[in-house]
């Protein structure tokens, strides 16, 4: 039987118990999360099932993945991102550091 990402989570929240997984839609405090598992919604739900989980554009998002091993782009963009961070306390943010070049070298050399 095929799930869909919604489904997945559902059956996975039904089989742990729901004290494993915070699924609000708005911003918990530390405290109330503690030990459980946060979910970021980056997949529309169906109106039926509803949406589990914080919305993925509620974050200032910096997802620069392409990576060129020229430049220094990847790097410029991760720190733009903590300095916006820094100075947008009030602002959720995702900084992914992680990148890709194709074919030109190792994981290591990106890293």
């Amino acid at each position: 039987e095929s799930y869909g990402v919604h489904d997945s989570y559902k059956h996975q929240k039904d089989k742990l118990g729901a004290n494993f997984f915070y699924d609000g839609n708005d911003f918990p405090k530390l405290g109330d999360v503690r030990g459980k598992i946060v979910l970021i919604c980056r997949f529309m739900a169906s109106p039926k099932s509803g949406q589990s989980g914080i919305a993925f554009e509620s974050f200032n998002i910096q997802d620069n993945y392409k990576v060129n091993l020229d430049d220094n782009k990847k790097f410029i963009d991760i720190r733009d991102q903590i300095t916006f961070a820094v100075s947008q306390p009030s602002r959720a943010v995702i900084n992914f550091t992680s990148g890709v070049d194709g074919f030109r070298g190792p994981p290591c050399t990106v890293a």
